[in-house]
C-alpha cells in the first residue's frame, strides 16, 4: 500500500493535477495539508464522485464571507480502502484530521497535521501534540502521523526541533529521515510511525511542482505471512454413544477394584493396556 502527503496550497485549484499524481504514482491514501477548502467545496464533491473516500477538516471560519479559507487538512483514499473518521481532541495550535483505514489485512490509524506557519511556536503546541500522541498510543494498529509541522527538523541544534524529536522518542515513535521537503531547503514536513509494525523502509521526497513543498511518499507491505497447514485428528464427539461408552467403562478392569493386581508394575501395565484399548475404540 502506498501513502503520500503534500502541502498543496489549494486543493480546489489543483485537484486535476493531484488526481493525476495519485494515478501515476499509484497512491492509495493521500494526505493533503493547506487544502484551503470548506465543508461544501467543489473539490470534495469531485473526489467523491470520482470514487474516492474523503475525510476532511476545514479551518473554522472567523467570518461568513467568500474569502479563501486558508489551512485545512484532507485525507482521501481509493475505493479499495475503507475509512472511518476517528474522534480525537481537537487542538488549538494545529489543524488535524484522524481516520481509521482498513484494507485487506491492514488496519491502521492515519493522522494528518498542519501547523500554520503564521503562528509562533509555543509550548502549548508541544503539549497538544503530546496529547495527540498519547491518544494514538492506545491503539495497537500501525499509526502514521504525517503533515506539515513548519519546524526546521534538519537543524538538530534548533530548540524546537530538539523538543519535537524528544517528544517523538518519548512515545517510542520513529521520525523518518528525509531529504529537504521545501523548495528553498529545510525539512518542514514529516512522517512519524511506530518502529515495530508496518513501518516503511524509506520515505521518498519528490518535487511534483504543485507548491513550494515537495511530496512525501512511502509504501508498506500489507500481506500476511503464509501460515503452514496443520492436520489434526480428533474424535467425533457428536457421534459418541453415551450408553455404549458407559458400558465399556463398567466392564473395564480399571473400574473393578476387587480385581486390581497387588503389584504396582502390573497395575501400571493394566492401565496402559486399557488406555490403548479405549483410544483404538
Amino acid at each position: 500500500m502506498t501513502f503520500a502527503c503534500l502541502n498543496v496550497r489549494s486543493l480546489n485549484n489543483k485537484l486535476d493535477s493531484v488526481l493525476e499524481i495519485t494515478r501515476d504514482r499509484i497512491i492509495d491514501i493521500f494526505c493533503v495539508t493547506e487544502s484551503w477548502h470548506d465543508a461544501d467545496s467543489v473539490c470534495l464533491g469531485r473526489l467523491r464522485s470520482a470514487g474516492y473516500n474523503v475525510v476532511g477538516r476545514p479551518r473554522p471560519r472567523s467570518a461568513d464571507d467568500l474569502s479563501v479559507n486558508h489551512g485545512g487538512v484532507v485525507i482521501f483514499s481509493t475505493t479499495g480502502v475503507v475509512m472511518k473518521p476517528l474522534t480525537v481532541d481537537q487542538p488549538s495550535t494545529f489543524e488535524l484530521v484522524c481516520t481509521r483505514v482498513v484494507v485487506e489485512q491492514l488496519t491502521a490509524i492515519v493522522a494528518a497535521v498542519y501547523r500554520p506557519g503564521s503562528a509562533p511556536i509555543q509550548q502549548l503546541f508541544f503539549d497538544e501534540l503530546s496529547s495527540l500522541l498519547e491518544q494514538l498510543a492506545t491503539y495497537q494498529a500501525p499509526v502514521y502521523i504525517v503533515g506539515d509541522f513548519i519546524i526546521r527538523l534538519d537543524r538538530p541544534d534548533d530548540p524546537h526541533s530538539a523538543q519535537f524529536r524528544l517528544l517523538v522518542d518519548c512515545y517510542s515513535l520513529m521520525l523518518h529521515q528525509t531529504a529537504a521537503t521545501h523548495q528553498h531547503g529545510g525539512i518542514l514536513d514529516a512522517v512519524i510511525t511506530r518502529e515495530d509494525v508496518s513501518c516503511p523502509d524509506r520515505v521518498a521526497v519528490v518535487d511534483v511542482g504543485l507548491s513550494d513543498h515537495h511530496l512525501l511518499q512511502w509504501s508498506v507491505d500489507i500481506s500476511c505471512p503464509e501460515v503452514p497447514a496443520v492436520v489434526e485428528l480428533r474424535r467425533s464427539w457428536r457421534r459418541l454413544d453415551v450408553d455404549q461408552f458407559r458400558c465399556m467403562l463398567s466392564t473395564s478392569p480399571l473400574c473393578q477394584p476387587d480385581n486390581w493386581p497387588s503389584d504396582l508394575d502390573d497395575m501400571a501395565a493394566m492401565y496402559d493396556h486399557e488406555l490403548k484399548y479405549c483410544s483404538i475404540s
